[in-house]
């Protein structure tokens, strides 16, 4: 950093600092899920298995298990964390 880089730095009070690390919601990842579910308009395709994603230009093409596919605007995914394991060797 230049100098004033690093007096803009120090210039931040640590609770104006941007923040950075893990969250956890109070209803857990479900909870962002609902809330974004909420507040779209148009359709909302929930509880589907997503075998194949890409993008083409400013279009995502999604393929379900079920066979079916759809090209959407907008695409957010909302999966479950694995289960975290630890194991010894």
């Amino acid at each position: 950093l230049d100098r004033a880089g690093v007096k803009a730095r120090k210039a931040h009070q640590p609770d104006q600092r941007p923040a950075s690390g893990s969250y956890a919601l109070r209803g857990g990842m479900a909870e962002l899920a609902r809330t974004l579910a909420a507040k779209v308009s148009g359709p909302i395709h929930q509880d589907r298995r997503i075998l194949s994603i890409s993008r083409e230009g400013n279009r995502w093409t999604l393929w379900a298990a079920d066979g079916s596919q759809g090209a959407f605007d907008h695409v957010v995914l909302a999966v479950p964390a694995l289960p975290a394991t630890l194991q010894q060797a």
